[in-house]
């Protein structure tokens, strides 16, 4: 007897029981046997105790034994049940197995009776064990893998195949599970035309034996693009690649970090540094002629440090600041952002009576940013061929903001921005020529605190209109 191994528990329903205690005890796996004669001391003793088969004649006293049987899978229907016959070829045998009984066992007079039957009951019993112990370890796994925001998979080794994936594949790339298990490489036509190339070469290098990891682009249907990062490690058997198990999760987070520290670097490295030069410059030419022109370029280039703070500041908030919410007039806040704009030769076409759910400081700023842009942007290398830093007369620009029935825009007439160039201009440092390049970073990340959407599109004069949607309105 192995004093290490858990003892079967066994209930024998019996009034001529096979398997006594020296047949029990002298296996690796012990049996610790309860008999009872009759099916309704046996229905008592299942009611009040938990055994670990159930090993019943087919005519027990009482009670019938698929009557017992029933009863026992009403209690536990994994319970093992072996059914013990003079005569295999019995209706009741055929009637037991419909019901569940999981063996069945012959009495064979001739023969040793009790060994065989107590062999059927151990290997019953352990493969129930076995089924119980590998459901956990599966209900483990399922816990494991779907609780988790990264992405899990296991291809083949030539990823002709896949082996498995959670359903988190569903939440990053925002296409079903199925269209992958029909098609393995499905996922490629997510992946941006720009990054393809790049993993198609991890792919080539992990099913090669090397581990990869890559970053890139993907875009779900919904068209909202995310970056993610994928590592990949092979598994070799015999020398070959057999599979390809790896990890991918969302690193879209991370890579706007990674924007805004960049960001930081560029203003303080770059653009401060620019206006600090000018004011030193312009402060030895009052102090040597003490022209008056000298202290105007020295406030201007004080004005642009202020504005490149305020961004600063607000790339390091990003979408962490809390929100002051509250009603906030639209028309209200764009009139004092043109106030605040030197707007000089360009005009204001206000369409604005909404009132929104915002922080008033914040939708303030990303106003300032939209229509800063405008007046910025707007006006250079015009389509009547004008160049750059021409003066503009008061009808040469103008700057719209209006209502939209979830949200608002700002749009103006001037040269507006490429098609292929709207993806990028969110991006810190697009359009530096004239500011910082930080404005439209700042504008999506207003956005974003508050659960808006921010897109830039073509007006309908020709320049560019951003439309910022999925805004609240406060009702009268």
């Amino acid at each position: 007897m192995n004093e290490y191994a858990e003892p079967i528990h066994v209930l024998q329903v019996d009034d001529d029981p096979i398997i006594d205690a020296d047949v029990a005890t002298d296996a690796a796996t012990p049996l610790s046997v309860t008999t009872v004669e009759s099916g309704a001391r046996a229905l008592d003793r299942l009611d009040s105790e938990r055994f670990d088969c159930l090993a019943v004649a087919a005519d027990p006293p009482e009670v019938d034994c698929l009557s017992l049987v029933d009863a026992a899978r009403e209690s536990d229907d994994a319970l093992p049940i072996v059914l013990v016959t003079d005569d295999v070829s019995a209706p009741v045998v055929d009637d037991a197995v419909e019901r569940g009984v999981t063996d069945y066992y012959e009495r064979d007079p001739e023969a040793d009776r009790a060994g065989p039957l107590a062999k059927r009951v151990r290997l019953v019993t352990e493969r129930q064990r076995a089924e119980r112990r590998a459901e956990r370890i599966r209900r483990r796994f399922d816990d494991l893998t779907e609780h988790t925001s990264v992405m899990l998979w296991v291809f083949a080794g030539d990823w002709s195949e896949l082996l498995f994936v959670n359903s988190v594949y569903e939440d990053l790339y925002g296409r079903p599970v199925d269209a992958l298990e029909e098609n393995p490489m499905e996922f490629m036509t997510a992946i941006h035309p720009a990054d393809q190339e790049r993993v198609a070469e991890a792919i080539q290098g992990v099913s090669a034996g090397e581990s990869v990891a890559a970053e890139f682009r993907i875009t779900r249907p919904d068209d909202d693009q995310r970056w993610v990062r994928a590592e990949a490690e092979p598994v070799l058997e015999n020398g070959s690649v057999a599979r390809v198990v790896g990890y991918s999760r969302d690193i879209t987070e991370r890579k706007r970090r990674e924007r805004r520290l960049e960001a930081f670097a560029n203003v303080v490295s770059h653009d401060l540094r620019g206006p600090l030069d000018v004011a030193r410059g312009q402060l030895e030419l009052a102090r040597s002629t003490g022209g008056e022109e000298h202290f105007e370029a020295v406030e201007r280039a004080h004005r642009r440090i202020e504005t490149l703070v305020e961004d600063l500041l607000a790339l390091a908030a990003g979408g962490d600041a809390a929100l002051d919410l509250e009603a906030v007039p639209l028309g209200t806040v764009a009139e004092q952002c043109w106030q605040d704009t030197d707007a000089e030769g360009a005009t204001l076409d206000l369409a604005a009576d909404a009132v929104f759910l915002a922080d008033p400081e914040r939708l303030r700023q990303l106003l300032a940013n939209l229509v800063g842009n405008a007046v910025a942007h707007g006006p250079v290398a015009r389509a009547d061929g004008r160049a750059e830093g021409v003066t503009l007369d008061g009808t040469d620009l103008t700057v719209t903001v209006g209502e939209l029935d979830d949200g608002f825009y700002v749009a103006d007439d001037g040269t507006g921005i490429p098609a292929d160039e709207r993806e990028r201009v969110f991006e810190p440092g697009y359009g530096s020529a004239d500011g910082s390049g930080y404005g439209l970073c700042i504008v999506e990340q207003i956005a974003e605190a508050h659960g808006w959407s921010v897109d830039v599109c073509e007006s309908e004069g020709g320049g560019a209109r951003f439309e910022v949607t999925g805004v609240e309105p406060v009702s009268d």
